[in-house]
């Protein structure tokens, strides 16, 4: 991309400004004034921006990326050991998926329920499922059922929100649909 006299990308902007010794803050406050002031530029920058409403490629954008999702994260995060069996219905099509914790090498789930695993790297005792995601979007509602060792811990079923994003801004692609929650375990 060619820039006009005075015209640099903030990325340069930035670079040049770390080279020079005068120019690095020495102290966390005038580290933050330079930030705030990028920022504030960055900012005004993006809110004068007059780019046309509709998805038009004729003018340049960014190429930040996202993805059709649903997520929730569960409220406590499940750290009991134990077999845990997640029955997920969405719409009326059911899928199952267990999962045993301590985590074990390997352990996934097939169909449109994927589980966050952290901790597998550290002791067993800190091995945990703090969220799930659904491979689908546009659902009207789902239930999810959850079970540690044969005992019903919780059975959720939600309505989810869904929002329509657009992380390049109005008129540049992609658009996705996306929504989020927290599933409360008693």
């Amino acid at each position: 991309m060619v820039y006009g006299e005075g015209e640099m990308p903030a990325s340069s902007l930035m670079e040049q400004s770390l080279l020079k010794a005068e120019a690095c803050p020495t102290t966390w406050n005038e580290f933050m004034i330079d930030h705030r002031i990028l920022f504030s530029v960055l900012v005004f920058t993006v809110a004068c921006d007059e780019r046309p409403q509709t998805l038009d490629t004729s003018f340049d954008c960014s190429e930040i990326g996202c993805s059709d999702s649903f997520e929730a994260d569960f409220q406590p995060v499940l750290e009991m050991q134990g077999d845990y069996l997640f029955t997920l219905d969405v719409d009326g099509v059911v899928t199952t998926c267990a999962m045993t914790l301590p985590l074990i090498d390997g352990q996934s789930c097939d169909g449109p329920l994927q589980l966050l695993r952290s901790g597998s790297a550290l002791p067993e005792s800190e091995h945990s499922l703090p969220a799930f995601s659904i491979l689908e979007t546009g659902f009207v509602s789902y239930t999810l059922t959850i079970e540690l060792d044969g005992v019903e811990l919780v059975r959720w079923t939600e309505e989810p929100e869904w929002d329509v994003i657009q992380p390049n801004g109005e008129g540049c692609a992609p658009v996705c649909e996306v929504a989020s929650s927290m599933v409360v375990i008693p």
